[in-house]
């Protein structure tokens, strides 16, 4: 099973999203982590869309301290 787990530093540049699609398709990742993605609202709708269909399961970490969440 790959695994994949990037600090995104921000996820509004679509040029992180291609990157990101592009290395789950191509690498055929089972597991995504994304640190420091920095949108209040990453929703469902955007783990579909990231991924490429609605069988995903996915939760959010939200920052504990001064630093980011994970998802």
């Amino acid at each position: 099973m790959k695994i994949l787990s990037l600090n995104v530093r921000g996820f509004g540049s679509p040029v992180k999203w291609r990157y990101i699609k592009e290395t789950i398709r191509k690498e055929c990742v089972r597991m995504l982590c994304l640190q420091e993605v920095r949108m209040a609202n990453f929703s469902f709708n955007n783990c579909c869309r990231l991924w490429g269909d609605n069988d995903i399961d996915y939760f959010i970490v939200n920052k504990l301290t001064d630093q980011e969440g994970f998802l």
